[in-house]
C-alpha cells in the first residue's frame, strides 16, 4: 500500500556563545537518545526522526538517506552554480564527519552547458565540489547540525526546498574575496524564498523573501559550531551552540510560505558575485559532524498528508523526479493533489491568502443555487488514506459564509466504499471557523486505493442562497 507524507523542515542559526559545555551536556544526554542542545530536558517533547537524522560515522554517506549529486550521472534540478559543478567523488566520510569537498580539476568532464550566466568548468574556475539531499521530507520540528565552513572562497549552504518555498539555514563562506553585508565569513545568513508562480518582485530581481543575519565573533571556517531552529506553523527560532539568537515571526516575514515539506540540502558552490577561488586554496573540505532532525507526534492518522491543502501529498515510497522544481503543480507519481472532474471545478477548489484556518491556504465550496451534477466532489488521490478497522473521530475546521444555503456535508471512503454520517452545515455559526466532529466504526481496513472524497448533493443545496463554504485541518483519530 502507499504510503502518503506531507512534511516540512523550517531551520537556521545564530551567534557564537559556548559551544563546548552544551555539548559535553548533549553527550550525556542519556541512553534515550540525544535531545536539542537547547532542551537537555526535553520540554518540548522531541522525538528524533531517524529518517534524515545522520551521525555519518561510516565510511561512506548512507544512500538509502540521501541522494548524491552527479552519482550515476544522475542530477537533481541542476548541476551546480557554475563554473563550479557537483562531483560525487567529492562526498567523502571519514572520522565521523561527512566532507564535502571543492577541487581544482581542469580534467574532469564538465557539462557542456552553463547554469546562472556561466559555464561549468571555465578556465577561470574549474572547480568541482559536491551536493547531498536527503530523500524524505519534513513538515515542523526541530533541527540541529554541527558544522564547519569551507575555508575557500566557497559557499557551505544547509537549505532546504520544498513545494513552492525555501528556506536557506545558512550559506556561509570562509574566505569572501568581495564581501558584502549580508554574506560574510562571520555573519550568520539565512533566507526563505517564496516560489509561487506570480510573486516576483521586479524591483528586486527575485521572488518574494525574508532575510535574518545574526553577527557571529568568529569566522565560520574556523572551527565546528552547532547551528539550529525550532520550526512552528508561526514562527522560526534561531539557535547557535544551543542559545537563542533570533526570531522569524510569521506576521513579520515577507512571503510566508513555510507550510509545506522540504527536502535538506549541503552542498557547496561558487557564487561569482562574493569571487572566484584560486588554485591555491584548494582541496577545501565543507565539513558536517552530524544532523538531527526531532519532531512533535501526533495522534491525526491522516497526517501530515491532511495538515491542510497548502500543497501535494507526497508518495515518498516512490522516486522524487530528477525534474522536480519547487514551482511544479504538476502530478506524478512521487507528488498528487486533490482532485475534482471537469463539472465541479466551478464549485470546488483550493484557494489562497484569503480564508484558512491555518498555513496559507483552504478548501472552497462555492454555489450559486445550481448543481450541474447530483453529487459534486472533490477526490483525495488513490492510496492517501490508510486506516485499520477501528473507532474514528474525524475532525475538520468549516466556515460558511453568510447567505450560503447548504445543509449537508458528505464524507466517505472509497476502497472500500464507506460513507462517514452527513455534517449537519444549517447548525454551524456563520462568518467564523467551526469545529466539526463526527464518530464513525470503519468495519474493513482501508485497501490500496483508498482515499477521502467530500461531496455535496444537489438536494441540499438551496437555490435562493450562493456564497462559499471553506474547509481546513481535516483530521482523523482513534476513538476511545
Amino acid at each position: 500500500m502507499h504510503k502518503t507524507y506531507q512534511l516540512c523542515v523550517l531551520i537556521a542559526a545564530g551567534a557564537n556563545l559556548g559551544f563546548a559545555s552544551l555539548a559535553a551536556a548533549n553527550d550525556d544526554a542519556g541512553k534515550a537518545g540525544p535531545l536539542p542542545l537547547s532542551d537537555q530536558g526535553n520540554k518540548g517533547g522531541w522525538v528524533l526522526n531517524t529518517d534524515i537524522s545522520d551521525e555519518f560515522d561510516g565510511d561512506e554517506i548512507d544512500h538509502d538517506k540521501w541522494f548524491v549529486q552527479g552519482k550515476g550521472g544522475n542530477y537533481y534540478i541542476w548541476k551546480g552554480r557554475a563554473p563550479s559543478q557537483y562531483a560525487p567523488h567529492n562526498v567523502i566520510v571519514e572520522g565521523g564527519h561527512l566532507k564535502l569537498r571543492t577541487q581544482w580539476e581542469p580534467d574532469f568532464d564538465f557539462a557542456d552547458h552553463g547554469y546562472a550566466g556561466a559555464q561549468y568548468g571555465e578556465e577561470i574556475a574549474p572547480v568541482t565540489t559536491a551536493a547531498i539531499i536527503s530523500k524524505k521530507r519534513f513538515l515542523n520540528g526541530y533541527m540541529e547540525a554541527r558544522t564547519k565552513a569551507n575555508p575557500a572562497t566557497m559557499t557551505s549552504a544547509f537549505w532546504a526546498i520544498g513545494y513552492e518555498s525555501e528556506l536557506d539555514v545558512y550559506e556561509q563562506m570562509g574566505n569572501i574575496k568581495l564581501p558584502t553585508k549580508r554574506v560574510h565569513p562571520e555573519k550568520f545568513n539565512s533566507a526563505g524564498h517564496d516560489w509561487r508562480p506570480g510573486h516576483f518582485e521586479p524591483e528586486f530581481g527575485r521572488n518574494k523573501s525574508f532575510q535574518r543575519n545574526t553577527p557571529l565573533g568568529y569566522n565560520v571556517s574556523s572551527g565546528f559550531h552547532v547551528y539550529a531552529a525550532e520550526w512552528s506553523p508561526n514562527s522560526v527560532k534561531f539557535y547557535v551552540d544551543g542559545v537563542q539568537t533570533s526570531e522569524i515571526k510569521r506576521e513579520d516575514a515577507k512571503g510566508w510560505v513555510l507550510n509545506n515539506p522540504l527536502e535538506i540540502w549541503f552542498d557547496s558552490e561558487i557564487f561569482r558575485w562574493l569571487g572566484y577561488p584560486d588554485k591555491g586554496e584548494l582541496p577545501a573540505d565543507y565539513e558536517i559532524d552530524y544532523v538531527r532532525i526531532w519532531q512533535k507526534p501526533t495522534d491525526n492518522l491522516l497526517a501530515p498528508a491532511f495538515f491542510g491543502f497548502e500543497g501535494p501529498m507526497l508518495y515518498e515510497d516512490k522516486p522524487r523526479p530528477l525534474d522536480l522544481v519547487p514551482e511544479s503543480s504538476e502530478e506524478n507519481d512521487y507528488q498528487k493533489f486533490w482532485r475534482t472532474n471537469f463539472r465541479a471545478q466551478e464549485h470546488w477548489s483550493v484557494v489562497e491568502d484569503s480564508e484558512y484556518h491555518s498555513g496559507i491556504k483552504a478548501l472552497a465550496f462555492r454555489h450559486d443555487g445550481q448543481l450541474p451534477t447530483a453529487r459534486s466532489f472533490i477526490s483525495g488521490p488513490e492510496g492517501s488514506v490508510d486506516l485499520k478497522a477501528g473507532a474514528y473521530t474525524l475532525t475538520m475546521m468549516v466556515k460558511p459564509e453568510e447567505g450560503v444555503d447548504v445543509k449537508e456535508l458528505n464524507v466517505w471512503l472509497d476502497d472500500p466504499h464507506y460513507e462517514l454520517p452527513a455534517i449537519d452545515l444549517s447548525a454551524l455559526t456563520a462568518g467564523q471557523w467551526n469545529i466539526v466532529s463526527i464518530g464513525f466504526d470503519l468495519p474493513t481496513a482501508s485497501g490500496d486505493n483508498d482515499l477521502m472524497k467530500l461531496s455535496v448533493h444537489r438536494d441540499n443545496v438551496g437555490k435562493d442562497g450562493s456564497g462559499s463554504i471553506f474547509i481546513d485541518d481535516i483530521a482523523i483519530k482513534h476513538r476511545n
